[in-house]
């Protein structure tokens, strides 16, 4: 296990004690208590479930199992904060962000007890609670000659979703509840099948690709420019709703959950550009970093692809801001999962064409 020096010492007996204190706080009641055996240190929330450090990482009071080999070294409890991380050209670690003058201004200054500075802890993060099943869900993958076609409802397949808007009893209802509903929202899009790299990078802006379960996955970014995936309440598959539909903006969690293997992690989404996303293992079952992808967030190894290994560019979910897409690698066919008629980043108002990701 990785030494810890400096700031990382923090996670050590102190810590600990500090973190049993908050979770038996009435004012954290709802924060992760997460029974996180990470580096060592172990929650002792009554709702916690206990977990041997080769065992899987349980978080929102085990509503949540990550598996351990998905995390590797990697501290969920100090995560780089990614507020305001754009550029105007491919960056690693940052979003080459097409109209970042679609920003709109933060308009509330709500305390997060999980932000810390630059950093942002995911084991003290709430969670909107509820289990919402969607049997109307539907989403189809199909491949002819040089074009993948994926179409659905934007309801997660096989998944289920927090209970939205977020309810006043909802100890989450404390931290920037949302008030928008979950609903079908209709969407085909044509990919290429075999994708590739374009001459040169070009910028996102809102919408990215769609999960595996026919969910879409915005950017890195809230409509404010911050990290959304630490800024805003999600639910326990880092998902919400916005006024256009449910969709994600970092790692699916709950697709996490169903694999259990250590080697490369497999297919996660499609990009815009066909491009697939997978997840945070690399080749040998080494979790990758930021550190560890290209100015995209993506890299070129053997993948499972179409049935068969295959050596090709993907993009990677991570841990770490951007989490997914940071430029398209290959050409986008489109920019807008939901077509023109979507709102680009304006208000939070829906996941959009080219603009800043939306709520």
């Amino acid at each position: 296990m990785e030494k810890l020096t400096g700031r990382a010492r923090l996670i050590d007996a102190t810590a600990t004690a500090r973190r049993r204190l908050r979770c038996r706080s009435k004012a954290t009641v709802g924060i992760s208590c997460a029974a996180l055996v990470l580096l060592g240190a172990a929650a002792t929330s009554p709702n916690a479930q206990p977990a041997a450090s080769s065992g899987p990482i349980r978080l929102d009071n085990g509503q949540i199992t990550i598996p351990r080999a998905d995390v590797g070294n990697v501290n969920l409890a100090s995560l780089p904060l990614g507020d305001q991380q754009y550029s105007s050209s491919p960056q690693r670690g940052k979003i080459d962000l097409c109209n970042s003058g679609q920003l709109q201004p933060a308009n509330d200054n709500t305390t997060l007890p999980w932000i810390h500075g630059a950093t942002w802890n995911l084991t003290q993060k709430a969670f909107v609670s509820g289990t919402v099943s969607w049997p109307n869900a539907t989403f189809q993958n199909q491949v002819q000659g040089a074009t993948r076609t994926l179409s659905g409802n934007d309801l997660p397949v096989g998944e289920t979703t927090g209970t939205f808007p977020t309810s006043p009893t909802d100890p989450a209802f404390a931290y920037r509840p949302d008030p928008s509903r979950i609903t079908p929202d209709s969407f085909t899009l044509r990919v290429p099948a075999t994708p590739k790299a374009a001459s040169s990078p070009t910028c996102v802006g809102g919408d990215v690709g769609v999960t595996i379960d026919g969910v879409a996955l915005l950017d890195g970014f809230d409509a404010n420019g911050r990290d959304a995936a630490a800024q805003e309440v999600q639910d326990t598959c880092l998902g919400h709703p916005n006024q256009s539909g449910y969709h994600r903006h970092a790692m699916p969690l709950c697709l996490l959950s169903k694999d259990s293997g250590t080697g490369p992690s497999p297919l996660l989404g499609y990009a815009l550009d066909g491009f697939g996303i997978y997840g945070p293992r690399g080749e040998h079952g080494k979790v990758l970093t930021t550190a560890n992808l290209d100015a995209c967030h993506g890299t070129t190894s053997t993948v499972m692809w179409n049935g068969k290994k295959v050596r090709m560019y993907h993009y990677v979910f991570t841990w770490q801001f951007p989490y997914t897409v940071g430029c398209f690698r290959g050409s986008p066919t489109s920019r807008s999962i939901f077509g023109a008629g979507s709102n680009p980043g304006a208000g939070g108002t829906g996941p959009a064409g080219p603009g800043p990701g939306a709520g």
